[in-house]
């Protein structure tokens, strides 16, 4: 009975180790336009941004919080933006885990706003186009987004999740706890 048990957690513990322990890093590829007036009307500009599979919540769904992009590369107005000078305002995520929709810019929160000099934020959709807006010289103007394009898969050797690891170690624990706990009690 207790080989049978122990069986039962190696498999159980190796299933959560998979799905929990590890994440990986997903790419993406985004480009704006400056939009038919203002200063930089028909300009355009390429960025790619990077999120962490750990973030994707198990059945999907939204995320709204800042800091959620590992990576960002992108320029607009003479200005080069980095995971670190913008932020996301939002993530929504589907129940297969597909990113359905990407809000971030520079002066985002809980959610995104254009309040300011070279403000500006971007709403990605992967199969539509999606909205770009931006400040010059405190007047705001608009421009089409073409389609959020995913450059990869993941990408990356997966790497350690520190909260799902040790989730499954608190679970292979308390398993182990039940089994040890049943044996000695038997008579």
């Amino acid at each position: 009975m207790r080989r049978q048990q122990l069986i039962w957690i190696i498999a159980l513990g190796g299933m959560v180790l998979s799905t929990s322990v590890y994440s990986q890093t997903l790419s993406y590829d985004f480009s704006v336009n400056g939009g038919l007036t203002g200063p930089l009307a028909g300009v355009t500009s390429t960025g790619t941004f990077t999120i962490n599979s750990s973030i994707i919540p198990p059945s999907g769904g939204e995320l709204v919080q800042k800091g959620l992009l590992t990576n960002l590369a992108f320029n607009w107005n003479g200005i080069t933006y980095s995971a670190s000078t913008a932020n996301t305002g939002f993530v929504d995520f589907s129940s297969s885990g597909a990113l359905d929709n990407a809000v971030f810019g520079d002066a985002c929160g809980a959610g995104c706003g254009v309040g300011g000099p070279n403000n500006w934020f971007v709403v990605l959709f992967p199969n539509r186009e999606g909205i770009f807006a931006y400040d010059v010289d405190n007047v705001v103007y608009d421009g089409p987004v073409g389609e959020l394009q995913q450059v990869s898969g993941p990408i990356g050797a997966p790497e350690l999740n520190p909260a799902g690891a040790l989730a499954a170690l608190t679970l292979l624990a308390g398993l182990a706890a039940i089994v040890t706990g049943r044996r000695r009690s038997a008579p």
